[in-house]
């Protein structure tokens, strides 16, 4: 068996094992909460991650009513990645986040607006 087929055994086995973030069987769900230091505005929102393609989706909304999107991706060990996301009010921005642990999700990142400010997140199950 090659490698490959190794690695994704093992992580189809791992996540049909845990019940609290698997909506099915290639899907890995999770949570966030964000915010930028020294202003009032927050956001909250989920991330949903293929295990096969090692991409997916993140979507969110602020404290101000602003709806945010865009795609993420994990590296193939499952301990971070990066993104991008789109608001409504115009603003766009990037990111990268390490994972503490793969299965639940739970993180750390930072990420940059294109208004210039600083975004720090938490990742957690979801």
């Amino acid at each position: 068996m090659s490698s490959f087929f190794r690695c994704l055994f093992a992580v189809t086995i791992v996540v049909m094992s845990s019940p609290a973030v698997a909506q099915s069987i290639t899907t890995v769900n999770a949570k966030f909460d964000a915010w930028s230091p020294g202003d009032s505005e927050k956001m909250t929102g989920r991330i949903k991650v293929n295990v096969l393609t090692f991409s997916g989706t993140v979507r969110g909304r602020t404290t101000k009513g602003v709806r945010c999107k865009g795609a993420v991706t994990v590296n193939l060990l499952f301990s971070g990645g990066s993104g991008q996301m789109k608001c409504t009010d115009g603003r766009t921005g990037k990111f990268t986040y390490t994972l503490t642990s793969s299965l639940p999700p739970r993180g750390t990142g930072i990420g940059k607006m294109s208004s210039g400010k600083t975004v720090k997140f938490r990742i957690r199950p979801g």
